[in-house]
């Protein structure tokens, strides 16, 4: 179970123990109903970490209206838009691996991982390998990796003439 919420205080009584007491306006009805459904007596582990900022729906809309939009520009240095998000995680130097399957496995390679660039053909000693290099997409990335990955799109996007302001706004 994972409860998301802001605290509100905690106290420790005098025999040491701990109450928490979350905000049920930022913690939700759900987390509440999970929380109450824990057995008294029963052993859990807690971990109490800080909340990560994720990005939001509308920015991964906005990255993908603009990766659409370079698509379509005749200069982009490609005019599909997952081969162009793996240029782009490419530049942007995100991490990846390189994976050999079978030539017969590479879509369902891709729909699984979707970000992923064919390097090469070989001869096996079964038939046809393919080498893919698999980018770890941006919904694996921490906060400093994705900035480099919006960095890298506008750039290139406003070197493909392509008017940057509203997606900055959004993006940023």
């Amino acid at each position: 179970m994972k409860v998301i919420g802001t605290l509100a205080s905690n106290e420790v009584d005098t025999q040491g123990s701990i109450t928490f007491y979350f905000d049920p306006q930022t913690s939700g009805q759900r987390n509440l109903i999970k929380l109450q459904s824990l057995e008294e007596g029963g052993e859990y582990l807690l971990t109490v970490e800080s909340k990560k900022a994720v990005r939001t729906h509308r920015q991964n809309s906005y990255l993908w209206a603009l990766i659409g939009e370079m698509c379509r520009t005749p200069n982009s240095p490609r005019h599909d838009e997952w081969e162009l998000y793996c240029w782009l995680l490419e530049q942007a130097k995100s991490k990846f691996i390189f994976v050999q399957v079978p030539e017969d496995a590479v879509e369902r390679l891709r729909k699984s991982v979707r970000a992923l660039e064919v390097i090469r053909y070989k001869k096996g000693p079964k038939g046809n390998l393919v080498v893919c290099r698999v980018f770890e997409g941006s919904s694996k990335m921490n906060k400093k990796e994705m900035i480099v990955l919006i960095d890298k799109t506008l750039e290139v996007a406003e070197e493909l003439g392509i008017d940057t302001t509203l997606y900055k706004e959004v993006l940023k």
